[in-house]
């Protein structure tokens, strides 16, 4: 971790300029979520778990998605579900992607959570700003990135969030689950909507 020579950048879900994607993904500049962020996302999060209460049907939450989504996801694989999503659209092929070209990847996803509207909870948010406060990098090969929400690429950084695929950590390509561990971080567990969310950034 980068010595505390000044205050961490505070995702607010708005206003995240390029300064600061390249001080993060090059400097390590740490990361922290701006409270008023926390709140929308919980907020976004309410109606998540208001719709599973309710039984309620919403894409990609309790249907299937593109082609799939006339199809009913069990309610008792809802969790599942979200963890096959990231492994479905991890296909990346070819060299990988620079660690700093992941770390703003991972830096962008995490504002856009920040901004509320995607249903992830919080714990989402946190465990990309855990990645890129404690030096852990997804593993993403650069070719085959899908749609205007970068499927591929999230997909593989999810991956790596859920202790699957590699990491890179002082310089050293790991199992995704070792790579965590030498961190000190836990793989996230991932509920409903949470995959989703990870990887459709538009």
């Amino acid at each position: 971790m980068p010595p505390d020579t000044e205050p961490p950048l505070e995702l607010t879900g708005h206003g995240l300029v390029l300064e600061s994607i390249v001080s993060v993904a090059r400097e390590r500049t740490l990361v922290a979520l701006h409270p008023d962020a926390l709140a929308r996302i919980e907020a976004g999060r309410a109606v998540v778990e208001s719709y599973l209460a309710e039984g309620r049907e919403a894409y990609g939450l309790t249907t299937g998605l593109g082609a799939r989504v006339g199809v009913r996801v069990a309610e008792d694989a809802l969790a599942d579900f979200s963890v096959h999503t990231i492994r479905g659209r991890a296909n990346a092929v070819g060299p990988r992607l620079p660690a700093d070209a992941v770390r703003a990847a991972m830096l962008v996803r995490a504002n856009g959570i920040a901004y509320g509207g995607s249903g992830a909870r919080p714990a989402v948010a946190q465990a990309l700003m855990a990645l890129l406060n404690e030096g852990v990098q997804p593993v993403v090969p650069g070719i085959g990135s899908v749609g205007a929400g970068d499927l591929c690429v999230l997909a593989h950084i999810g991956l790596a969030l859920i202790g699957e695929g590699e990491a890179q950590i002082g310089g050293t390509v790991l199992p995704a689950l070792e790579a965590l561990t030498r961190a000190g971080l836990a793989p996230l567990l991932l509920a409903p909507k949470d995959g989703l969310a990870l990887i459709n950034a538009t």
